[in-house]
């Protein structure tokens, strides 16, 4: 699914999450997963861009596990 209509800025996203840090942690702590990375940062960039709370969140991976990692993110 595939809600960001700028390719290039999400692959810019996936890129820098990869390349950083985070990539480290996110690979150690969420082997288990069910969700791909690329699925998680297109639903964060949709919920920022339209503007629409975490809550009213309609897709496939539950708004409380896109919330918590919007919030791995940032910090």
């Amino acid at each position: 699914m595939n809600f960001v209509d700028e390719p290039k800025y999400r692959q810019f996203l996936i890129d820098a999450v990869l390349s950083s840090e985070l990539r480290n942690t996110y690979t150690v702590k969420h082997m288990h997963t069910i969700y791909q990375l690329p699925d998680i940062i297109n639903g964060i960039v949709y919920v920022l861009k339209s503007g629409i709370s975490w809550r009213l969140w309609m897709g496939n991976i539950h708004w409380n596990t896109l919330y918590g990692h919007y919030n791995k993110f940032i910090r």
